[in-house]
């Protein structure tokens, strides 16, 4: 039998095709019939789903524009064809997976700087491995009677300098994160092939990652029971457990990809409906009035303090009051944040900072803290329980800060929307997190009436709070910039090389960096770290304000300037009274 048919290469041309048949209820059909049917049930599936979940786009069908509204899909108001409407609905699903609930999204980073600062740790594990490559080097001579001590030190050269950062994983999710926007904003078929392919992308870069920081943190992690960090601790067994996780997890984000892949081309019943549902952030509960009045009199005493250090960086700044926190799980809340100004010309490697309290060591006997090796004595030993490497999952409380300036923004722009949640939400001295979500909350509840640039930015800020995943740059640029101060100490001859077993159990930040408190990322969402109360740390670290009368007020100032000054290189300054070890006489 002979037809006229349209090859996917253009032109007309007739072909010669056996068409088969099936043989249903005794009668013959051809199996277009079937396409047919199965074209049709498509269109009603899609409809169906799209319009209970009160999907209202347009997309782009080779270079065609169609409106999908209640699961109709119309040209400039005309129905569209049987065979365009398939496409539409299918793309349409697509969109709203990607605005809705992607798989592997950093909503609220900001992509250009995570690629910037996944080069700068590039580098960074780079000059750490040479570092102890030449340790190694010196040693060589020594462990040449213990070959498996010298192997072990060879492998964990190659650890660090190929393992301790996923940096090739961060560059794929800020690839990833860039298209799901674009593919978001232009809704097109050539957007969507894009997004998937980065997806399929990040997912094998996860893989490859977090088997290689797996097979690394296990050689280095050791035995010892407990790792604490003054205020947080944690257990061998759970790194272990969260190392098995992670993997796991990229496993089940390839096996949902793969399933709403085949959903969109078609294989409805792969598709899960639920995913189209727009799953807002639970409300968050505040504190009593007089806890929150406390604790905002407290955050002044220490901005007034870090203000007197120095501590302002010639720009602007934001605080934001958040209700509970990971890495303060052991000081009751409400927490303060304060956000340094990024647009100031000076960047601190730390850019938001925990203003609630201040802890410090307290001198025991005779000692006395000090700085490089103890050349530089200073009054208190300033514990920072804020600082990365105390607290590998920051990237939760980083998050609920960043969102909640977002969501601030986002309302100072829109005074139409939600109104009354606006008033509360912009009212208050400090911006709190739990007026954020509210505010997030009510203007949902009026979302059709929403233009669809704001109503996109909407979808973006409930993502930011639901999946945590605001500022991801921010916990990376503290981790490169702390890391390169480090490594130049070493270089001035102030620090030591650092141990493997410390970079990759402290250094790393790989709760963060995997994202393990992000739903999107198909982990179980537990927390590594608990929190330790102040008198159970087993050391002599004591609170600003929950340690009875704390020193001088001028003996922080000091203490705290200096420290500044030494992570940010300023040797000069501090060695102006001493002598650099550089300057001793030699041979």
């Amino acid at each position: 039998m002979e037809i006229m048919t349209m090859t996917r290469r253009g032109p007309l041309k007739r072909i010669r095709v056996v068409i088969l048949v099936a043989v249903l209820a005794g009668a013959l059909i051809p199996v277009a019939v079937f396409s047919n049917r199965r074209e049709a049930e498509e269109i009603r599936f899609f409809s169906g789903v799209l319009e209970t979940a009160q999907v209202d786009t347009t997309v782009s069908v080779r270079g065609t524009q169609y409106e999908v509204r209640g699961g109709r899909v119309t040209k400039h108001g005309i129905p569209a064809s049987r065979s365009a409407a398939s496409s539409a609905l299918r793309l349409a699903y697509a969109h709203t997976l990607a605005e809705r609930s992607p798989l592997l999204a950093l909503a609220g980073t900001d992509t250009d700087q995570l690629d910037a600062r996944a080069a700068d740790l590039e580098k960074i594990q780079e000059e750490a491995a040479d570092m102890l490559q030449e340790l190694l080097d010196a040693d060589a001579e020594q462990l040449s009677g213990a070959p498996l001590d010298l192997q072990k030190r060879v492998e964990a050269v190659e650890h660090v300098r190929t393992a301790l950062y996923p940096v090739n994983f961060l560059r794929a999710l800020a690839s990833l994160e860039r298209a799901r926007l674009s593919f978001i904003r232009n809704g097109s078929y050539s957007g969507e092939r894009e997004y998937s392919e980065r997806l399929i992308h990040t997912i094998e870069s996860e893989r490859a990652d977090a088997a290689a920081f797996r097979v690394s943190m296990l050689a280095h992690v050791g035995d010892v029971k407990d790792i604490s960090s003054f205020t947080l601790s944690t257990t061998v067994d759970d790194i272990k457990g969260a190392l098995n996780e992670i993997v796991s997890g990229a496993e089940r984000s390839a096996a949902l990809a793969e399933s709403r892949a085949s959903c969109i081309s078609g294989v409805i019943h792969a598709c899960d409906a639920r995913d189209l549902l727009m799953t807002l952030p639970g409300n968050v509960r505040g504190p009593s009035p007089a806890r929150e009045a406390l604790a905002l009199r407290r955050a002044d005493v220490i901005l007034s303090l870090l203000q007197d250090a120095g501590i302002v960086y010639g720009g602007g700044s934001e605080v934001v009051e958040v209700a509970s926190s990971t890495c303060l799980s052991a000081v009751q809340g409400p927490h303060f944040f304060w956000r340094i100004n990024p647009e100031t010309q000076v960047q601190p490697a730390q850019q938001i900072r925990y203003v609630g309290d201040i802890f410090y060591m307290r001198p025991t006997g005779a000692s006395t803290p000090g700085l490089f090796k103890g050349k530089i004595p200073i009054p208190l030993s300033v514990i920072n329980p804020f600082i990365f490497y105390r607290c590998n999952e920051k990237g939760r409380d980083v998050s609920s800060v960043v969102a909640t300036l977002y969501t601030a923004a986002f309302a100072e722009k829109h005074p139409d929307i939600a109104p009354p949640a606006r008033e509360a939400l912009l009212a208050r001295k400090y911006i709190r997190d739990a007026d954020a979500v509210s505010y997030v909350r009510d203007a949902f509840q009026d979302i059709s009436t929403v233009p669809a640039d704001d109503r996109r930015d909407l979808y973006e800020l409930a993502l930011m709070f639901r999946n945590r995943s605001a500022g991801l740059e921010i916990v990376a640029h503290e981790v490169s910039a702390s890391m390169r101060n480090k490594l130049d100490d070493v270089k001035a001859g102030w620090n030591s090389v650092p141990d493997p077993r410390f970079l990759f159990v402290s250094e790393s930040a790989f709760p963060s960096f995997f994202q393990m408190y992000n739903p999107s990322f198909s982990y179980g969402n537990s927390t590594l770290y608990k929190g330790v109360p102040l008198n159970k740390t087993g050391s002599n670290l004591a609170s600003y304000f929950l340690s009875g009368a704390p020193p001088p007020r001028a003996d922080f100032v000091t203490s705290i300037d200096n420290f500044e000054r030494f992570h940010a290189g300023e040797y000069d300054y501090l060695l102006k009274d001493t002598k650099h070890p550089s300057a001793a006489p030699t041979d």
